[in-house]
């Protein structure tokens, strides 16, 4: 027991390792694009202010405040060659622990290399000194391109990574379920051996036993390669195969200790059973995981979506003629590239639905991505033929509110709410929820009944637009 505790400790010890190593050079990639970015806004503020001036026709306070710009620059080139060769130290310090993110850490250094991240942000700091703001802010914006690829990269190793543990996970339990029903069926055999059991007999339950035993050595094995937890749910398959081991030896004595035989073989089963049920658990929690990180990644799709159907709408709402007005040249200008944009959105909302395939699965939410488009369809039409009217305006409104309502369906943080419940009823699962233990789909059955309310909210909204605009319709 002593024994199993210390392995624990290291195991735990060295996870810990292996994940902070990640963690603090992730962070730092994070954090310098943020730094970046600040500077970005900066570079553009300043440019604004000296346009077309030399460096020697600013005052004071604009030459020292470029001086700083030019410093902080500097200091990113630095921080950036610095950034390279942790990368590497920390993806060789990895080889042989964590593969996978080793491979993530290396790609990202590959990307920062190759993209010249250092030398652009040298780039920058001189172009910034001569008061070149353009030149510096092009650099820049290579720069954070480069640290976006790079954090890319980390990103899309870790997923493979996780895609690989599942698989190992999803095969070990299904070897784990052999070994249990095989060994459940020696210990039936055992049971019917009389108290002088046939040489034959013993013979074919040992043979049997050992092939057991080498099928339960090589799942152990697999389990080590198993992800975090494979070495804790391996430990349990080695008990297994102690065990097993005892049991042969006792079948194999002379004279055969056929009691304790079963006994050993008890105990193995017990232990293969606790191994099934860790690594069954492992593989729910990694599918709950990756069902999260799935629906993190719809919503942050669907804000996106959103942001850039806001704009549309702002701008269409500016260049919207008075009432008797007719739509200038510029006006046209700008409807017809708010068309393009719209059609961008479309095209946008398509990737999407093909990226969740859940969304084709979900009846609601494929209904509102139907409107959605078609929405969006009439929306760009409109605009390209330069009718940025109220009738325009609405279905980019309409398409805010149907992709809001889809956004907050997905909260999980509202999931527990059910949108039907009258009030006074106790809360709980919808019909068709997922039952306790059972990881989560992407769009579980609540957030179908949510986006559903949300549709029937949308479209009362809509009737009282339009009694609000068109009073004397019949």
């Amino acid at each position: 027991l002593q024994e199993e505790v210390q392995a624990e400790l290291t195991d735990l010890a060295s996870l810990l390792d292996r994940d902070e190593d990640a963690w603090v050079v992730t962070r730092r990639v994070q954090q310098m694009r943020e730094r970046l970015e600040e500077l970005i806004e900066r570079t553009e503020s300043l440019a604004e202010e000296t346009v077309g001036r030399d460096r020697s026709e600013l005052s004071d306070a604009e030459r020292e405040a470029i001086d700083d710009l030019s410093s902080k620059q500097a200091e990113e080139s630095e921080e950036a060659q610095q950034l390279i060769e942790e990368l590497q130290e920390r993806a060789e310090s990895l080889d042989q622990a964590d593969p996978a993110q080793a491979a993530g850490l290396r790609a990202a250094a590959r990307e920062a290399e190759q993209a010249e991240l250092d030398e652009k942000m040298e780039e920058a700091s001189d172009s910034s000194r001569n008061n070149q703001l353009q030149q510096a802010n092009d650099a820049q914006q290579d720069a954070a391109e480069a640290l976006d690829r790079m954090l890319e990269e980390i990103e899309e190793s870790r997923k493979a990574q996780v895609e690989e543990i599942q698989r190992r996970i999803a095969s070990l339990v299904e070897s784990l379920k052999g070994l249990v029903s095989a060994s459940e069926t020696e210990l039936i055999e055992l049971a019917r051996m009389g108290d002088e059991p046939d040489v034959k007999d013993i013979n074919r339950r040992s043979q049997e036993m050992i092939r057991i035993n080498g099928n339960t050595l090589s799942v152990s094995a697999d389990a080590r390669v198993a992800g975090n937890q494979g070495a804790r749910i391996a430990r349990s398959i080695d008990r297994a195969v102690r065990s097993q081991g005892a049991a042969i030896g006792n079948l194999r004595s002379d004279p055969v200790n056929l009691a304790d035989a079963r006994d050993d073989e008890e105990r193995a089963l017990a232990s293969l059973k606790e191994a099934l049920a860790a690594a069954e658990e492992e593989a729910e929690r990694l599918a709950e995981q990756q069902a999260d990180e799935k629906r993190r990644a719809l919503m942050s799709a669907y804000t996106e979506i959103i942001g850039r159907e806001a704009n549309v709408l702002s701008e269409t709402k500016e260049i919207q003629p008075k009432d008797g007005d007719r739509l200038g040249r510029r006006g046209l200008v700008v409807s017809r590239r708010l068309s393009l944009d719209q059609a961008e959105i479309s095209k946008r909302l398509l990737d999407i639905r093909e990226e969740f395939s859940e969304i084709t699965d979900s009846l609601v939410f494929s209904m509102t991505h139907r409107n959605i488009d078609a929405w969006s369809e009439l929306v760009s039409v409109r605009l390209k033929e330069g009718k940025p009217d109220t009738e325009t305006t609405d279905r980019e409104l309409m398409i805010i509110e149907a992709l809001s309502g889809l956004l907050a369906a997905l909260d999980e943080q509202q999931q527990d709410e059910n949108p039907f419940e009258e009030p006074g009823q106790e809360g709980g699962a919808a019909g068709g929820e997922s039952g306790e233990g059972q990881p989560q789909p992407l769009i579980p059955p609540i957030a179908e009944l949510k986006a559903l309310r949300s549709m029937q909210q949308q479209i009362l909204d809509l009737t009282r637009r339009l009694d609000t605009v068109r009073p004397n319709l019949p």
